[in-house]
């Protein structure tokens, strides 16, 4: 059926906010450079992109203003969720992660007009920039699960307000700077719009959830309130309209298939980011005979018809494992007295994958990919 040109999740209210930003973190971005030279706010950027805490001291006035207004949560935030929330991370962080890379991150690249964004702007086509920023994300991840993160002493507020001003700043140089704005189509409407960062925010949650239940794994209903929860949390934060946030897992599932009805296909930047993707992974998988196991696992996750949009090679006899992996991870859940093995027989790849991104250094520098020392123990991660 056919929603109603007033409901947000038609297609009329998504193609009108396809061309809506974030008034309030544009207008920091548009003063900043008001006052300052281009040197000032890219010195800003680059500081924001690559320190892993917010250095509030180094930035302008206004930005530090913009900062502590958007620092406060909601009325409606609910504590024990969060709390909910970060537990079910801790649980299932492991194979959220392997989600991330196999399923969230292919199915944003699999949408034809918000996919061009991600490589538009100066050496994202670069393979080893974005790699950089698969790493990122997946540290924004732990920043944004974590117990504490939304705490005032916390990471996860700060991390979606650094991201927030960063968005702000690829809209303006897409929309001032001659060589970034001739790459730009009118049609793909707003860079980084209120739709796709609504979609990217169901990405990081209802495709989680999804995956998790397609790879055996059980989540209960209050689980799964509480993840959408935390990530409703996360894009009011990051500044999307109240009428994208979900009340609940269900409204979440059903904006999800209005979503993902849309702008499918292929394109020479959602191809070219996720064989960048898939090659990050093979080369963190150790060695041969796992050379297909990524593959394989993001092709069960997205199925057929998105796959093949993003020119995912088809399955091989590395499927056998996928199924194998699958089965183990229903029969944890399920034999308590077989969970230690069964749980260290499933995550020995994942392990590999996130031991590989604590030791992988960005722009030649000592910064890390950094997973919290309980989380290393229980999850029995080195590095």
């Amino acid at each position: 059926m056919t929603q109603s040109a007033e409901h947000p999740w038609s297609d009329e209210r998504l193609d009108a906010f396809r061309q809506v930003g974030d008034q309030a973190a544009d207008a920091v971005i548009a003063h900043v450079l008001d006052v300052h030279d281009v040197a000032t706010i890219n010195q800003m950027m680059r500081s924001l992109v690559r320190n892993v805490d917010l250095p509030l001291a180094d930035l302008p006035e206004i930005v530090r203003d913009y900062l502590d207004e958007t620092f406060m949560l909601p009325m409606w935030t609910r504590p024990d969720l969060l709390r909910r929330a970060s537990a079910f991370f801790d649980l299932h962080g492991p194979e959220i992660v392997m989600l991330l890379f196999a399923a969230s991150l292919p199915v944003l690249y699999a949408k034809q007009r918000g996919a061009p964004v991600l490589t538009i702007t100066r050496k994202l086509n670069d393979a080893t920039t974005i790699e950089r920023r698969i790493v990122e994300t997946g540290q924004f991840l732990l920043d944004v699960t974590d117990s504490e993160g939304f705490t005032h002493s916390g990471r996860g507020i700060r991390t979606v307000q650094k991201v927030r001003l960063m968005h702000a700043a690829v809209r303006h140089y897409i929309a001032h700077d001659a060589a970034w704005n001739a790459l730009w189509q009118p049609e793909w409407g707003v860079p980084i719009n209120q739709t796709d960062l609504a979609g990217t925010m169901l990405s990081f949650s209802v495709t989680v959830i999804d995956g998790l239940e397609k790879a055996g794994i059980r989540v209960g209903q209050v689980d799964k309130e509480a993840y959408l929860h935390l990530w409703k949390l996360i894009g009011h934060i990051m500044g999307i309209v109240p009428e994208l946030l979900p009340d609940d897992y269900a409204s979440a599932k059903t904006m999800m298939t209005r979503w993902m009805s849309r702008d499918y296909g292929t394109s020479e930047a959602g191809v070219f980011l996720t064989k960048t993707l898939r090659d990050f992974m093979y080369a963190r998988v150790p060695g041969r005979v796992f050379d297909s196991y990524t593959t394989n696992w993001m092709r069960y996750w997205l199925g057929h018809d998105l796959a093949d949009a993003l020119q995912v090679p088809p399955h091989d006899g590395g499927l056998v494992l996928v199924h194998l992996t699958r089965g183990l991870w229903a029969l944890q859940g399920r034999v308590r007295a077989l969970s230690p093995i069964v749980e260290w027989s499933t995550r020995f790849l994942i392990r590999r994958l996130l031991t590989a991104l604590i030791e992988r250094e960005r722009d030649g520098k000592d910064v890390h990919f950094s997973i919290p020392e309980r989380l290393k123990a229980q999850w029995a991660v080195r590095g």
